[in-house]
């Protein structure tokens, strides 16, 4: 997700006061694009401490290079994510983006395999359910009707509030269908 979308959506949501001098995990952290958005953010409101939790190791380092930019202190994780995640740290946010390959019309090389992408969001769901955070915030893309209604279903049967926002809108420079951004507050 662009950082400066994720940025303009914390805005209008009006949740990035919550991440002032918090400890936030980041599941599926990719390059921390989550982080980035501090960088478009007044810096007193920027996280104290960083959990980035992903299986990719060069995608840990990036993120160690864009936590010096944001001057956020930022622990790596590799690990898999294919089961829910609880670190051993008080955690007051938790944001995440599991993969959303099988979710998209434009998956050609194989068969959709919805049941592994639901899986994948499952555990980030039960992650936040484990970890108890004051509030939670996930990002997914999703292009089929099937995969829409079965995303909205999981998230609102763990409380999460949904919203579906053209990314585009706040920022974004590519194409890109609506995401979803699911919220909750403890």
């Amino acid at each position: 997700m662009s950082p400066l979308a994720t940025t303009q959506l914390l805005v209008r949501l009006d949740l990035y006061p919550h991440f002032r001098n918090a400890t936030v995990v980041d599941l599926f952290s990719g390059v921390c694009g989550w982080l980035m958005a501090f960088m478009y953010l007044p810096s007193h409101y920027a996280p104290r401490r960083w959990f980035a939790v992903d299986i990719d190791r060069r995608r840990l380092e990036i993120c160690k290079l864009i936590a010096r930019d944001v001057g956020v202190d930022v622990v790596t994780i590799r690990r898999a994510l294919s089961t829910s995640h609880v670190p051993n740290n008080d955690v007051d946010v938790v944001v995440g983006s599991p993969p959303c390959h099988e979710f998209s019309r434009a998956k050609t090389s194989s068969t959709r395999r919805v049941d592994a992408g639901l899986a994948l969001v499952e555990s980030y769901l039960e992650s936040v359910e484990a970890i108890n955070p004051t509030v939670a915030v996930m990002e997914e893309a999703i292009t089929t009707t099937e995969s829409q209604r079965l995303v909205v279903s999981l998230v609102a049967q763990y409380g999460f509030k949904y919203g579906f926002y053209n990314l585009r809108d706040y920022g974004a420079i590519q194409y890109r269908r609506r995401r979803l951004i699911a919220w909750r507050f403890q």
